[in-house]
This record gives C-alpha cells, sequence and structure tokens, in this order.
C-alpha cells in the first residue's frame, strides 16, 4: 500500500516538475499542453486515447460547472 501511495506521489512530483519547467521556459505551444495531458491521463490511469481524454476532460468540466452551481446555491442561502 504504502509502494502504491509513494508511486502516485512521485508522478505527481514528476508532473509539477515538469509543469514548473514548461512555465519557465514559457513553453505555451499546443504540443506541450498534449505532452502534459498525456502525464496526467497516465497519472490517474486514464488511457491515452483521444476519445478517452475528451471523456475525462468532459467530466471535469461537469463536476467544476457543478461546484459552480452549489457555490452560487450556498451564497445564495447565506445572504437571505
Amino acid at each position: 500500500m504504502q509502494m502504491i501511495e509513494f508511486g502516485a506521489s512521485q508522478s505527481q512530483l514528476v508532473i509539477i516538475d515538469k509543469l514548473n519547467h514548461g512555465i519557465r521556459e514559457k513553453k505555451l505551444d499546443q504540443a506541450f499542453a498534449n505532452d502534459m495531458l498525456e502525464e496526467i491521463a497516465r497519472a490517474v490511469g486514464v488511457p491515452i486515447e483521444p476519445s478517452e481524454i475528451s471523456k475525462a476532460l468532459a467530466s471535469i468540466r461537469q463536476e467544476r460547472e457543478e461546484a459552480a452551481t452549489r457555490k452560487e446555491r450556498a451564497e445564495l442561502i447565506f445572504l437571505e
């Protein structure tokens, strides 16, 4: 169990390092973004197929929209 957790945190650190390096180097091209998406997909266990990545991104967008809606509702309740 500890090896799995270590592996996950290690892959997260690698991704963060690559993102930081890309930011420092001002890599703003589509190829860098695609490479990072593939790295993140591998880290979370999403198959690296365009359709699967699209599904995962759509799910993330939906979760974000739902969270925004919940936040708005909470703010309205708080203001009432």
